[in-house]
C-alpha cells in the first residue's frame, strides 16, 4: 500500500511532548529523525569511528517527526491533529508531505534501529544485523515492520527492564496492545510458560507471529485481533488467571482498561504498563489505585513513565 508521508519539523528540545502527540495519533506509521545525541549515541554502540561525513552533517538542533497516512482524507486528519496537539503544547513546527512507497518505507525505518542491550540478559536486535552476545544473554530478534515496538523507544525499554527483574518463570502472560510483540517474546525467551497477545491492528498480530516463529516461541504463543472491552467471544477466549500483564500502550488505554486488568490478573500478580508520557502518571496511578491496584514500582526515563502495579 502506498502512502501519504507528513514530515513535522520541530525542536529537539521538544522532540519528547512532540512524540508523544504523534504517538496519540491514528496513523499508518511513524518514526523519529532525530540527530541531537548523534555522536553519544555512535560512541555508545562502539559505532563512532565509522561515522561518515553525510552523517556529520545532520541537523542537530531539530527533529523531524514522519507520519504516515492512508489517504488524502487520512492526511488532512493527522495535519489537523497534530497542529491541534502542538498548539496546546506551544511547539512551533514546519509540515511538508509527499508520496512514499510502501517498499521505501519498509527499509527507510532501519536505518535508525540498532541492538540494544537490556539488564545484561536480552538483546534486541535487527533481524538483518549480526550481533553479538554476552554470556547469559538471550538474543531477541526483532522485525517490526509497520508494527510499533523496536526497543528504541524508553517506555519499551523501561518495560523490557522491568521484566528482566521479574523471575517469569513458567509465567502465564498477556500482551495487551503486543505491536511488534517485543514484550511478549521477551517473556517467553526468559523462560515464561505462555503467552496470549492481543491488538487491535492485524498487521501487529502478523507481525508478532513471525516474530515469535524467528526466535522459536511460537508454540507457546496465542494470538487474536480485536477489542477485549467490546468482545465478548475475545474475552473468554483470553480467559483470566494471568501472572504478568504487559500493557505498553498509552494513558488513556490503560484507564479504560482498568477493570478488565484487574478480572484478568491473578491475585499477586504484575500489571506492567509503559506509554505514559510525564504528565499523565498521577492520573495513572489515581485511577489504577480505585480498581484495586497497588504501585509496586515507577521507572522514568526521559519524560516517560513504566508504572508496575500489583
Amino acid at each position: 500500500m502506498d502512502l501519504i508521508e507528513l514530515k513535522f519539523t520541530v525542536c529537539a528540545e521538544d522532540t519528547e511532548t512532540a512524540t508523544a502527540i504523534a504517538t496519540f495519533a491514528d496513523n499508518e506509521g511513524l518514526y523519529i529523525e532525530d540527530y541531537s545525541n548523534l555522536e553519544a549515541d555512535l560512541s555508545e554502540s562502539g559505532l563512532y569511528d565509522y561515522i561518515g561525513e553525510d552523517l556529520l552533517a545532520k541537523d542537530r538542533e531539530h527533529t523531524v517527526i514522519h507520519i504516515y497516512a492512508a489517504d488524502e482524507q487520512d492526511a488532512e486528519r493527522l495535519i489537523r491533529e497534530m497542529t491541534e496537539g502542538f498548539a496546546r503544547e506551544n511547539i512551533p513546527f514546519t509540515c511538508d508531505s509527499g508520496m512514499v512507497y510502501e517498499k521505501d518505507w519498509s527499509e527507510k525505518w532501519k536505518e535508525f534501529y540498532k541492538p540494544i542491550h537490556i539488564e545484561d540478559r536480552i538483546v534486541v536486535c535487527p533481524s538483518w544485523m549480526d550481533t553479538e552476545i554476552k554470556e547469559g544473554e538471550k538474543k531477541l530478534i526483532l522485525d517490526p515492520g509497520m508494527a510499533f515496538g523496536t526497543g528504541q523507544h524508553e517506555t519499551t525499554r523501561l518495560c523490557l527492564e522491568k521484566l528482566c527483574a521479574l523471575d517469569v518463570k513458567d509465567k502465564k502472560v498477556m500482551d495487551m496492545g503486543c505491536g511488534s510483540g517485543i514484550l511478549g517474546i521477551a517473556t517467553l525467551l526468559l523462560g515464561a510458560g505462555s503467552l496470549t497477545a492481543i491488538d487491535v491492528d492485524e498487521n501487529c498480530i502478523r507481525v508478532t507471529e513471525e516474530n515469535a516463529e524467528v526466535n522459536g516461541v511460537k508454540e507457546k504463543l496465542r494470538v487474536r485481533c480485536g477489542n477485549v472491552l467490546e468482545d465478548s467471544e475475545l474475552r473468554g477466549w483470553a480467559g483470566d488467571g494471568y501472572d504478568i500483564i504487559l500493557a505498553n500502550i498509552v494513558a488513556d488505554v490503560i484507564i479504560m482498561y482498568k477493570e478488565y486488568f484487574r478480572c484478568a490478573l491473578k491475585e499477586g500478580g504484575h500489571l506492567i504498563t509503559g506509554g505514559i508520557i510525564e504528565g499523565r502518571e498521577n492520573e495513572v496511578i489515581e485511577e489504577l489505585m480505585s480498581a484495586g491496584f497497588s504501585v509496586d514500582e515507577i521507572r522514568k526515563e526521559k519524560n516517560w513513565f513504566s508504572i508496575s502495579f500489583v
